[in-house]
């Protein structure tokens, strides 16, 4: 099931490490991608976000 979330400003969604089964669409805005601090890129409308832990047990690195 789907559900809509709006993220405030800097709001976390996933956190290194941390195991989750979230699977994620941006559907407006962009969200920033850090590692240990560092923005690495960012992704925008249309990007899916965490397809691969939906599917395995596995922690985001």
């Amino acid at each position: 099931m789907w559900h809509l979330r709006t993220l405030a400003d800097r709001e976390v969604l996933f956190e290194e490490g941390r195991s989750t089964h979230l699977l994620a669409r941006v559907k407006t805005g962009t969200i920033r991608l850090l590692r240990e601090g560092r923005e690495i890129g960012r992704v925008g409308p249309g990007a899916w976000l965490g397809e691969a832990s939906a599917f395995v047990d596995n922690s985001h690195h």
